[in-house]
C-alpha cells in the first residue's frame, strides 16, 4: 500500500496513547513508549504504527536516530497584540513594581492602546510570525485569546485573525473571547457599562462562530466573582465552553467558580486553596499551569503542583505567552520551566503539553497522542530520550515537525 509519508524505525515512539482521557496520577509518568516503531499516514491521518509497515510512503524519513512525541499544544496564550514591553520588564529588573508601571501608562493599558492601533494587515502578519516561531518549537496546535482590544471593533479584529489564520494548513487555532480581560480606561468610571458591552459582544461572536471558549480574568483588580459569574453564565447559555484565569494575584474565589459553573479549566492558580482544589476536582475542571509566567514575575508564588497531582486533578503545562508578564512562547522552555520550578518529572511536563492541554481544548480525540485515526501531528528530535528535552533549555533539537501529515520543517527548511 501507497502512503502519503513513512516515519520508518524511530529509536522510541512515546505514543501517550491512553484512549482519548487526559492523564491523572501516577498515568501522568508512562509516555507509552514503543521502540522501534514505524507510522504510516495518509491524508493527514496516523493509519498504521508498529515495527512493520504494510506498504510505503510517497515520502520516507529514516528516524532510526529519532524519537517521536506528538506534536505539543499550547493551551493558553495571548499572541494577538501590538508592540512589546520589553522596556516594562527592564523596569521590573530594577525593582520597580508592576503598579508603578502601570500608573505611569503601562502594563496592560499599553498593549491594549498598541494593539488597538494596528491595522488588520499588520495584525495579521505580526500573528502568523509568532504562530511561525511556535510551530518551529513544536507547537502544533494553539490556543488564542483575544482581550487586549477591550472595545467591540478590536475584539472583533482579533478574533477574526485568529479564524484567518486557522485557515492555513500550518496551523491549527483555537479561539477564546476574553473580552473580561481588563476594565479600558475609558470605562474605569462606568464598569458597569463594560460588562454589558462584554455580555452583548457574546451574541455577535457566537454567531458569526468567531471563538469556541469564553474566558473571563476573575482576579483581585479585575473581574469579580459576580461579575465572573455573569458573563459565563450568559456564555454558556450559548453554548460556549468556559475558562477561568483564577486565583493569580489573590485567593480570588474563581477556581471555586470555575468548579460551581463546570469551566473546562482554572489557569494560573498561584494561591489556589484546598476549597478551590477541592471544588475543581468535583467539577472535573482541568488545572493549566503557567510556569514561565511564575518565572517571568519572580517566582515568588509557586501552586501546589504535587498535591494537584496527589489529589487526580487534571494537569496541563501552557505558555501563556504575552506582551507582559510572559514573553516565552516555547513550550521545550515551558516543559524545563515545569521541572525545575513546579517539580514535575519530565514525563509528567510532556503529559502535560500534549494530551492533557489537547484535553483542555477539546481536541483530545484528535490531538495529543499518536495513535491510529488521529492527526499526524508529530515531533522528531535528535535526542537519545525525554530527559533530554528539559536539559537542553531551549533547544529541544527537533529535526522535523510534521503537521496534518505534511513535513512543515525538515532539518533547516522551513515552508
Amino acid at each position: 500500500m501507497k502512503y502519503d509519508l513513512v516515519i520508518n524505525n524511530t529509536k522510541t515512539v512515546y505514543t501517550l496513547k491512553k484512549g482519548n482521557v487526559p492523564r491523572i496520577g501516577d498515568e501522568l509518568k508512562n509516555l507509552s513508549p514503543n521502540n522501534g516503531f514505524s507510522i504510516a499516514i495518509k491524508d493527514g491521518k496516523i493509519v498504521e504504527m508498529g515495527k512493520n509497515i504494510d506498504g510505503y510512503g510517497e515520502i520516507e524519513i529514516d528516524a532510526s536516530k529519532l524519537i517521536a512525541l506528538p506534536g505539543f499544544v499550547d493551551p493558553h496564550t495571548h499572541s494577538v497584540f501590538g508592540g512589546n514591553r520589553a522596556n516594562e520588564w527592564y523596569r521590573r529588573q530594577l525593582g520597580e513594581s508592576y503598579l508603578s508601571i502601570l500608573k505611569s501608562g503601562g502594563g496592560i493599558v499599553d498593549t491594549v492602546s498598541k494593539t488597538r492601533n494596528l491595522s488588520r494587515e499588520e495584525m495579521i502578519k505580526s500573528t502568523e510570525a509568532k504562530l511561525k516561531r511556535m510551530l518551529l518549537s513544536g507547537t502544533t496546535t494553539v490556543e488564542v485569546k483575544s482581550g487586549y482590544g477591550l472595545n467591540h471593533d478590536t475584539e472583533i479584529m482579533m478574533l477574526e485573525t485568529a479564524k484567518e489564520l486557522n485557515k492555513y494548513d500550518k496551523f491549527d487555532i483555537v479561539s477564546t473571547y476574553l473580552g473580561a480581560h481588563a476594565i479600558p480606561q475609558e470605562y474605569r468610571e462606568n464598569r458597569e457599562d463594560y460588562v454589558k458591552l462584554v455580555l452583548d459582544m457574546l451574541d455577535e461572536i457566537k454567531e458569526r462562530e468567531l471563538a469556541e471558549f469564553v474566558d473571563v480574568f476573575c482576579e483581585e483588580g479585575a473581574f469579580t466573582v459576580k461579575e465572573s459569574m455573569k458573563i459565563l453564565s450568559k456564555a454558556k447559555s450559548l453554548g460556549f465552553k468556559l475558562r477561568i484565569h483564577a486565583d493569580e494575584l489573590a485567593e480570588s474565589g474563581g477556581s471555586v467558580l470555575a468548579g460551581e459553573i463546570g469551566a473546562r479549566s482554572a489557569d494560573h492558580l498561584l494561591r489556589i486553596s484546598d476549597r478551590g482544589m477541592k471544588a475543581m476536582i468535583d467539577g472535573n475542571v482541568a488545572a493549566v499551569l503557567l510556569p514561565g509566567t511564575a518565572f517571568q514575575m519572580g517566582g515568588e508564588h509557586i501552586p501546589p503542583v504535587r498535591k494537584m497531582i496527589d489529589n487526580g486533578m487534571i494537569i496541563a503545562l501552557a505558555s501563556d505567552f504575552n506582551p507582559g508578564s510572559c514573553p516565552i512562547y516555547s513550550l521545550p522552555v515551558i516543559i524545563s520551566l515545569g521541572v525545575m520550578l513546579y517539580k514535575l518529572t519530565p514525563e509528567e511536563a510532556i503529559s502535560a503539553v500534549t494530551i492533557n492541554s489537547a484535553y483542555v481544548l477539546d481536541r483530545h480525540s484528535e490531538k495529543g497522542s499518536l495513535e491510529q485515526g488521529k492527526d499526524a501531528d508529530i515531533l522528531l528530535l535528535d535526542v537519545n530520550d525525554i530527559y533530554e528535552i528539559p536539559y537542553w533549555f531551549g533547544d529541544m533539537h527537533v529535526r522535523y515537525v510534521i503537521k496534518n501529515g505534511k513535513i512543515v520543517y525538515g532539518g533547516d527548511r522551513y515552508e
